[in-house]
């Protein structure tokens, strides 16, 4: 407020002495004109130099003045300089950022807020087949065509991540996540989970297929001691106590196989082709019962409600799901 204050009354200064300059002349209204003429072209100047320097020569000192100017460019000269060092600053954390992006194996993609590509490392290069020369500035959703990520991108709904083949290795499993930041910015990160995916599908054919063989010996041995079971009467009480515990225990073996088979067969077919509305409550009255006939009405099985549900999905898979709960 002082070099306001100051600047003003300076402004005044010179117009009183130019009014009494044109009185003694005769002409004061042309004297106080000229004083404030010779104000204006000094703040002209100033605002001059001031351009002058802001627009070609930033980096360089300030032009000298005095007053509220000379306060105006050293203020502006600090700023610049605290802006330029904070830019290094910044320039300095994105370049470690970008260079342990690139140590990453995981594919890293950045994106604007119009989805369009800003910067990736070298592992979405390989993964992906991005190129700096050309992609950069592309829409992410023309270069993966997928139409299952193109819906995951457009749905905005990042919570679980999508699995999907390398766009140019069909031999590869990529599983992406996006992650939103900034001003709608969002972030692609694609791992490569060949290894595990085949991993996985070796113990969904090693759980098939050592339940299939299973069940066939199990089928004979089950059938000879039915056989067996028979004739109890006939044999020993010990073999016939022995006979008895192998049965039981055959049961629990080929329930545990059938459900081994009905996990192999739910992680193989995902589609629901089989799904339909299903009656809650009618199911779990049919379960109940089931259940007392299976205890010989020694187990109390209640089932309680508290409204009238409908689901949806396959009557046999929720069936079972209960029943072995029951």
């Amino acid at each position: 407020m002082r070099l306001w204050s100051r600047e003003l009354w300076r402004i005044i200064w010179l117009a009183f002495l130019g009014m009494c300059l044109g009185w003694l002349l005769g002409y004061p209204g042309f004297g106080l004109a000229a004083g404030l003429t010779l104000c204006l072209v000094y703040q002209l100047r100033q605002l001059r130099a001031l351009f002058k320097w802001l627009t070609l020569n930033p980096h360089d000192e300030p032009p000298a003045a005095t007053g509220m100017w000379g306060e105006l460019f050293d203020r502006l000269y600090r700023y610049q300089k605290s802006q330029r060092i904070t830019q290094s600053r910044l320039r300095a954390t994105l370049a470690r950022i970008q260079e342990s992006s690139e140590a990453m194996r995981d594919s890293v993609v950045m994106l604007d807020r119009h989805g369009d590509l800003e910067w990736w490392n070298s592992a979405a290069t390989d993964m992906l087949g991005l190129q700096t020369a050309h992609d950069r500035g592309q829409h992410i959703t023309n270069l993966l065509r997928d139409p299952r990520f193109i819906s995951y991108f457009n749905a905005r709904e990042y919570s679980e991540p999508l699995t999907l083949t390398s766009p140019i290795d069909e031999r590869r499993i990529l599983q992406y996540q996006i992650t939103l930041y900034g001003d709608d910015e969002r972030l692609v990160m694609a791992r490569d989970i060949t290894r595990l995916h085949r991993l996985e599908q070796m113990r969904r054919d090693f759980v098939a297929n050592v339940s299939h063989e299973l069940r066939t010996p199990l089928t004979v041995l089950s059938g000879y001691l039915e056989t067996y079971g028979d004739l109890k009467e006939m044999l020993p009480p010990r073999l016939s106590k022995g006979i008895g515990q192998m049965e039981e225990q055959t049961k629990r073996m080929q329930s545990l196989v059938n459900d081994l088979l009905l996990l192999s067969r739910l992680e193989i077919d995902r589609g629901g082709e089989d799904h339909q509305p299903l009656e809650v409550g009618s199911m779990l009255e049919s379960i109940r019962r089931d259940a007392l006939a299976l205890s010989n009405q020694q187990h109390s099985v209640q089932v309680a409600l508290e409204c009238e549900a409908r689901l949806v999905g396959s009557e046999q898979e929720l069936r079972s799901a209960i029943s072995n709960l029951a």
